[in-house]
This record gives structure tokens, sequence and C-alpha cells, in this order.
């Protein structure tokens, strides 16, 4: 019995360890930056209370600290909040989708939108057809590396217009491949001079082709040469009507040696070439080597840096009919007004908040989380007086957080609160 006993008592100890082991072990895994499962959770340990939030792909527990703007999102639904303003209390959304006041015809970022552009279209078909210079053969490396980046363009853009859009592309048979009669260096791209209008190219292009390809099938053409490290051509050739015997096509885009083959350039053209966006950094030449802020659009837009497939401002989306007038908010002359901003991935909700400060002059404000940790409020301004290649819209480099205020051109902007659905902001107009 006495040995049972001990037996027992020894028993129940090694429990009891194991259990309060399996305790340190969960209260240890509460801590800053530590996994956690259930975004928005909050726990308390020590006195100290953490919250479960996901930043990038991950979902880790963010210290609350009193008096500290650590963006802790709100467990409620925020697009119920009471003190959102009315829409019948906002501007017709007709002030804020501001006109294009530059002289050019194509390539513009207002309103109205010029002809010809793939607006409002849910299907665009684009023939990818393979060019071959005497210095720049076309390989099977060349093709596969150009299938891949179709696809990836095709995914950027169901998913950037919340499949709205469908890019579907075609490459034709290696018979049907151009070869074209003018060297690449004739051409005078070996090496190519920054911003050279390469047109000849596709019109030399088109008229080789004409003979054997049915363009009547297709919305847009993208032009692709193989890989070459001797140069790098990407250009987008939007609001172009180019003629074949087959029909007329609206637009087309070309890539040759380093730019050749990538989605990330492909992307950019084709917002020119089907939608007639605009360059969105600063276009630097012998006149203009260099200037203070190259890219005043920063990263969050595809147009602005094509260095990755980021995303569109908001004002291109609604540019290119891709964010309906419902979905955004307008804003002039009111004092002060609050507005619900959706999550900027989400086809739901109110996605793009304007204030207009005159024709050609607005202030946009979207939620983003892009590069940066966590979710926050995205402000730039448009300014359509500004030429293409001359920096038309400057984007805030930081997010705003919950809690923070920005001042910008008389107007104070704060993000009241933030969820994982969506923002909460507030804007209130300044005496002058």
């Amino acid at each position: 019995m006495i040995t049972a006993s001990r037996k027992l008592v020894a028993f129940l100890s090694v429990l009891t360890l194991l259990f309060a082991g399996s305790v340190v072990v969960a209260q240890a895994a509460v801590k800053q930056g530590a996994k956690c499962t259930k975004a928005g959770k909050i726990q308390t340990l020590n006195g100290k209370t953490f919250t479960c939030l996901k930043s990038g792909n991950r979902l880790s527990w963010v210290r609350n600290t009193v008096g500290s703007n650590t963006n802790v999102p709100s467990i409620v639904d925020l697009s119920q909040n009471s003190s959102i303003t009315p829409v019948a209390d906002l501007t017709p959304i007709e002030v804020c989708k501001t006109i294009d006041l530059t002289s050019r015809g194509v390539g513009t970022n207002g309103f109205p939108r010029p002809a010809n552009l793939a607006n409002g279209k849910s299907e665009i078909k684009i023939l990818a057809l393979p060019i071959i210079f005497e210095e720049i053969p076309f390989t099977d490396t060349d093709l596969s590396k150009l299938q891949n980046a179709l696809k990836q363009t095709s995914d950027f853009y169901a998913k950037a217009s919340y499949n709205r859009v469908k890019l579907t592309f075609d490459i034709p048979a290696k018979n049907l491949w151009v070869k074209l009669k003018t060297t690449a260096k004739d051409y005078g791209i070996l090496p190519n001079k920054p911003q050279q209008n390469n047109e000849i190219i596709v019109k030399d292009t088109f008229l080789l082709a004409d003979q054997q390809i049915d363009f009547s099938k297709y919305d847009s053409v993208v032009i692709e040469s193989g890989y070459s490290a001797l140069t790098s051509v990407g250009q987008g050739f939007g609001g172009q009507v180019f003629s074949t015997k087959t029909g007329n096509i609206n637009g087309a885009t070309l890539e040759i040696g380093q730019a050749a083959g990538s989605a990330n350039i492909i992307a950019h053209e084709l917002g020119h070439s089907i939608y007639g966006l605009e360059d969105l950094y600063v276009f630097l030449n012998s006149q203009r080597p260099s200037v203070p802020e190259p890219v005043p659009g920063g990263r969050w837009d595809v147009m602005s840096d094509a260095s990755s497939l980021n995303e569109f401002f908001g004002w291109n989306k609604l540019l290119m009919g891709w964010i309906k007038d419902e979905e955004v908010r307008c804003v002039q002359n009111q004092s002060s007004s609050t507005h619900y901003l959706s999550d900027f991935s989400s086809s739901l909700g109110t996605k793009l908040l304007l204030i207009n400060l005159k024709p050609g002059v607005t202030i946009a404000m979207e939620s983003r989380n892009n590069y940066s940790s966590g979710q926050g409020l995205l402000v730039y301004k448009i300014d359509t007086n500004i030429n293409h290649g001359d920096g038309p819209i400057t984007a805030e480099k930081l997010l705003l957080r919950k809690g923070e205020k920005r001042t910008m051109d008389n107007w104070n902007i704060e993000l009241i609160d933030n969820s994982s659905k969506g923002l909460l902001v507030k804007v209130i107009k300044l005496a002058p």
C-alpha cells in the first residue's frame, strides 16, 4: 500500500507538472510578434493586452499600449457607424470626376475618357505577336518566358479589376511570327534612346503580319522581341488606330530586349494602349537629366513603378471603369464629413474618397496595405494640369494609421478607426 501510494503521488505530480508546463507554453506564445491564429482575438497576459493582427500573410500578436497609435483594428462593423455622412449630403460624383486639362488627346488623367479605349469591356482579346530582328532572335526560352508573363498579366488584371475584366492572349504559330526586314541597329534601338518613339517598328510589324493574320478577332496587340541585354524598349501606343485588311486595332504595345517577356512591363504598357493611362513617373532625358522626385506617385501603382505587379490607384481604376460611380464618395464644400472605405482588395463597398479642390485638381483616399505592415489610409493628389511624364499624381509615402492626421490643401484628413474590412475617415475643411 505504501508503495502504491507513493506511485500514485508520483504519477499525480507528473501530471501536475505536465499541465503546468502546458499553461506556461500557452502563455509564453502570447507576446509581441509571436504567431497567433485568429485575427481580432484579444488576450491579456500579466496585465498586458495583445491583439491578433494580420500583417502581410502572417497573423501575429501586437501589444496594445495606452496612448499609442498601434494600428489595432476595431471588432465592430465600421460600415454601419452612425457618424458616416449620408450620400445625400455629399457632392455629386460628376464634380469629382474632374476634367483633364492637358492638351493631349490620349494618355489623359481625367474625364471624359478618350474614344477607342477598352473602358466598359468585360473581356479583351489580345494578340501577342513575336518579332525577330537580325540581331535578336526569338527562342523557345523567349516563348516560355512570354507565356508565363502573359498568364501573370492576365491574373493581375483580373484581381485588380475585381474580376470585372478578363484579358485573353493568343500567341500565333511560329510560322506566323514576324521577321523584320530592318535591323535593330537601323531602327535606332541599339542602343535605344530614352523616350524614343518606336512607332515605325509597330507599323512595319502590322504591315508584314497583315499578309497572314486575321486581326478582326483582337482588340489590341502586344508585340514582343526575344531577350537581349543590348537594349530595352517598352512603349504603349494608346488611342492610336492601326489599320489592317481585316479591321482596325485600337492601341498596341512594344517590348524589346530586356523589357521583353516581363509581366510588369506588359501590364504597364497595356495601361497605356488599352486604357489610355498616363506615365506617373517623370521622364528623364538630356534636357532633364535629373529631378528631386522622379517617382512622385511612389510604388502604389504599376503606371508609376513597374518594378513589380503592385496595384493601380483607385483613381486609375475609376478611369478604367473598374470602380463604379456608386463606389466613390465625393466632397467639395462640406465643412466636415465622415466616410467608410472598404478594404481596397474587396469587390464590395465604397473604395474611393475624393475631394475636389478645383477643376482638374483632386485629393484621393483609399484603404491600402500593399507593402506596409497592416492596413492604413493612402492619400494622394491628382493634378490634370500636369502632363504625362511630368508627375501628374503625387502620393504620400506613408499610410495614415489609426488616430493619425494629415493636412493637405486646407483639408484636415484623419483616420478615425480601422477594421479588417475597412477604414473610417473624417475630413474637415479648414479656413483659408
